[in-house]
């Protein structure tokens, strides 16, 4: 049960972990010290957790912090022309809009199960192009249904880095903003290049129909082509963030023994 349940069999007695939607599912009624700890949890935001077997064990409230580089990457990439950022999550309704609101998300949704990202990802791909960043096992599926899917590399899990196009190997957001400047650049070069290839064998075309063009004038216009568009490509070489040196380690001189 994909998204939903985590079972194991503990000293012969079945163990199962999940939310309250697999509690009511299997028919485990819920105390109301349970529903008022549910409740309390809920409100500060956290993720619940439930365990129990037959009757629920106990509850356990995960609270999720924000990236330092989020906010800043985000702002990043409405600088570069990024129009809507939605969230997708599996969290509670309450969870997703305090992180919304940090983030200032143009939408939310939340208490969703991998197959309901992936329809609300065919949604999103009516309205324009869709890039899909996750790092989880239930993001698989959704990052395969997006124009774009986009992997943490170092966190991910194995389908999620398999099932994307993309593979940040940092778990720093800012690679991402890093990783779109980059694609765009790339695609304005490989514009330009077909332009130039096209138009040099247009020009020498045209000049050969409408009078001789003597071959050496030939060779050095479709070797100059091709060496023009390799020196454009190029360029994108000195766009690529070097990384940062690593600061040199110090040393502790200590005096000689005499």
């Amino acid at each position: 049960m994909q998204g939903k349940v985590l079972q194991g069999v503990v000293t012969g007695q079945q163990v199962w972990a999940g939310n309250r939607k697999l509690a009511e599912a299997k028919g485990v009624r819920l105390d109301a010290k349970t529903r008022a700890s549910l409740e309390r949890l809920e409100q500060e935001g956290k993720t619940i957790l439930l365990l129990g077997t037959d009757h629920v064990l106990g509850v356990v409230g995960i609270a999720d912090t924000v990236r330092p580089s989020a906010k800043v990457t985000l702002e990043q990439l409405r600088q570069q022309g990024v129009k809507t950022f939605v969230m997708l999550t599996g969290d509670h309704d309450n969870i997703a809009k305090r992180i919304a609101a940090q983030l200032q998300l143009d939408n939310v949704h939340a208490n969703l199960l991998p197959e309901q990202k992936v329809e609300e990802v065919k949604k999103l791909r009516g309205q324009g192009t869709v890039a899909y960043l996750g790092d989880g096992v239930n993001d698989a599926a959704a990052l395969a249904t997006a124009h774009v899917g986009v992997a943490m590399g170092t966190a991910g899990s194995d389908i999620a880095l398999e099932s994307a196009d993309i593979a940040l190997l940092s778990d720093d957001l800012s690679k991402l903003a890093v990783a779109y400047d980059l694609a765009r650049k790339a695609n304005r070069v490989i514009k330009q290049n077909l332009i130039f290839a096209l138009g040099v064998l247009t020009v020498m075309v045209i000049f050969t129909l409408v009078e001789n063009l003597p071959l050496p004038l030939g060779v050095v216009g479709h070797e100059g082509g091709t060496l023009l568009v390799v020196a454009n490509g190029l360029r994108l070489l000195w766009t690529i963030p070097k990384p940062k040196a690593s600061p040199p380690k110090k040393t502790v001189s200590r005096p000689a023994n005499t």
